[in-house]
């Protein structure tokens, strides 16, 4: 596919990941889950194609070329419109352990997401809605970063 060649939209070049535990008594644990990633690269897509040719262009949706006000083409290759914002993500969990009747059991919570960052993490990259009309909504947000949540467990071994 002409101008699919460049950065694919999973493409993070950089993830720093840092996780812990540590047991304050024998019966009382806690725990984090942290990490840190560069944004994903950034793409515009047209639905201009340079050539009237239907074996080139193939009717495959989206291209990588962009009409210009003069009737002109302008190529953005996959990838090649910058990045989104890094993330950070930090997780902590706290577990009690305990014996009653000689059931072994545990009781935890753990909260993610615990400073609740609300970063994008996916944008709308259709530049444009039909040919030469530019897409209102071009880089608006799809999805954020998961809000902060609490889990509440408990098990039985028996």
């Amino acid at each position: 596919m002409d101008g699919a060649y460049g950065n694919q939209a999973n493409d993070r070049r950089h993830v720093i990941k840092f996780f812990g535990n540590y047991n304050v008594t024998d019966a009382i644990s806690v725990g984090w889950n942290s990490t840190l990633a560069s944004g994903k690269p950034k793409s515009s897509f047209g639905q201009s194609y340079p050539s009237t040719n239907p074996d080139l262009f193939g009717g495959y949706g989206d291209t990588f070329y962009i009409t210009n006000a003069d009737g002109s083409f302008t190529k953005f290759p996959r990838g090649s419109q910058g990045f989104t914002s890094w993330t950070f993500n930090l997780d902590l969990s706290v577990s009690y352990s305990f014996a009653m009747n000689g059931i072994d059991m545990k009781a935890t919570l753990d909260v993610f997401n615990v400073l609740d960052n609300q970063t994008p993490t996916r944008l709308n990259e259709h530049y444009e809605v039909s040919l030469g009309q530019v897409n209102q909504y071009y880089g608006a947000a799809y999805d954020w970063q998961t809000p902060r949540y609490v889990r509440i467990g408990f098990s039985a071994r028996f």
